[in-house]
């Protein structure tokens, strides 16, 4: 059974290896994530050829670093006593301990709450001595090199991007990135100077919602945007934690309703970081994505620096599988981005799918929009879509239950477009000819200017 729910993979030294990478795709992988946080452009560039060399089919998405807050690489271990003083220091070298953000002394004022490691390790500020930080240990605790800090409620005031961000956001436009992650994004004016970068070229910018200020400027954000990840490792730590479940699934909606994918992240099977098996509240947790209809879900250090990188993969293909046999069809609105035809036609197999015994849906989409059209109804059949090149065939990577492919040829008339796609489908083991099939497309199957067409036909009388 086809799997509709995407998988995306972090790629770092547990999954570099080729064989592995292929085992990966093998096991349900669709999207190959390069985290930038802990990469450089030599690394972007080796990891995208050996995907490239893999699969045509697979997207690469690079997920920028960000405006984010770490701590520098100050050797061994801290031990860490509730109520000890402790200072941060705000440039190298004034502090045993400082922090990447050298401006933050401005921006933080006493009472403000300091987290490290994931709110592992907490501390008040007391007290703010030129650039130095002083603060009280709340909760202690050992404190290890180069983690993050996060500071809740605090306007931090960075401007533009990183010139890190900046260059891996040009060179991953050079290699041609299927789709480029912005963290930390407050607000539409984050996604619109990423956009003057990127501008020239088909890549997809996904925004990354971590901060409170993200959640409350999230429907301008996802206006901007071209899909969205909830990455509840920061968010669970800049608001309440209880508050996160309530949020994906509100964002997760809203994504749906816009035809939007949306990527839920962060601690799905962290376990399997060390273990062969995952626990079952792992397993619920990616369930609950998947049934809130999440487009996609992530693994980050399982299959990146895991011990059981496969293995993360193929338990999240089968959670997916058994938890969409339950997952019912939905009524949309028109989607703003399609056309009104392709709307109109969209709801009508939406129709037939519920009335007729169909098999699978065949959409003809040079441009991959009908089939994201459809993909938002949460059809019970799989979606086979026929792009006119790799490039928005990769772009359908990360939209739920579309399985796509590039037409090798378009066709002159109706009725041959119709047969040739019946053809390829069959050809590529899509379908068999007893298959009862609804074909999607425009009049001139890729040489469209709207999807205007649908045919209900058995396989078997096209071939």
């Amino acid at each position: 059974m086809l799997k509709k729910t995407k998988i995306v993979a972090t790629i770092g030294p547990a999954s570099w290896d080729k064989e592995i990478f292929q085992q990966l795709v093998e096991s349900g992988l669709t999207v190959a994530r390069i985290n930038m946080s802990h990469a450089d452009i030599p690394e972007m560039q080796r990891v995208t050829k050996m995907v490239r060399s893999v699969s045509k089919d697979v997207a690469v998405l690079v997920d920028l670093k960000g405006h984010e807050v770490r701590l520098n690489d100050f050797g061994e271990p801290i031990n860490l006593k509730k109520n000890q003083k402790f200072i941060f220091g705000c440039e190298p070298k004034s502090q045993k301990v400082w922090v990447s953000y050298s401006e933050l002394y401005k921006d933080v004022k006493v009472g403000s709450r300091l987290l490290v490691d994931d709110g592992k390790l907490t501390f008040d500020v007391v007290e703010v001595e030129g650039k130095d930080i002083v603060t009280k240990v709340v909760h202690g605790g050992v404190m290890n090199k180069k983690k993050t800090m996060n500071i809740p409620g605090v306007h931090l005031s960075f401007e533009g991007l990183t010139e890190k961000d900046y260059e891996d956001t040009v060179a991953a436009v050079k290699l041609g990135a299927d789709y480029i992650a912005a963290s930390f994004v407050r607000s539409a004016e984050d996604i619109h100077l990423l956009r003057d970068l990127t501008q020239n070229s088909l890549v997809r910018i996904i925004s990354k919602i971590e901060d409170s200020e993200g959640v409350m400027n999230f429907d301008s954000i996802l206006d901007t945007s071209d899909g969205i990840m909830v990455a509840r490792g920061d968010l669970g730590v800049e608001i309440e934690a209880e508050k996160v479940p309530v949020l994906q699934k509100e964002f997760i909606e809203k994504c749906n309703k816009l035809g939007k994918p949306v990527i839920v992240a962060t601690q799905m099977l962290e376990s399997m970081l060390e273990n062969p098996t995952p626990t079952r509240a792992e397993i619920n947790d990616v369930a609950n994505a998947v049934y809130d209809g999440a487009d996609a879900v992530m693994l980050s250090g399982e299959s990146s620096v895991g011990k059981f990188p496969v293995e993360a993969v193929s338990v999240m293909t089968k959670v997916a599988r058994e938890v969409e046999l339950h997952i019912d069809s939905v009524t949309r609105e028109n989607m703003i981005a399609a056309k009104p035809a392709t709307n109109a036609i969209a709801r009508a197999v939406a129709d037939i799918c519920e009335s007729l015994p169909i098999d699978k849906i065949l959409v003809a989409t040079a441009t991959g929009t009908t089939a994201i059209t459809l993909s938002r109804f949460r059809l019970k059949q799989p979606i086979y879509a026929f792009t006119r090149d790799e490039m928005f065939n990769r772009r359908l990577a990360l939209h739920r239950g579309i399985h796509a492919t590039v037409m090798k040829s378009a066709a002159a008339s109706r009725d041959l477009g119709v047969k040739a796609v019946a053809k390829e489908a069959f050809d590529a083991g899509y379908v068999s000819e007893s298959d009862l099939v609804v074909i999607v497309a425009g009049a001139n199957i890729m040489g469209q200017g709207a999807t205007n067409m649908l045919e209900i036909q058995r396989v078997g009388a096209l071939l």
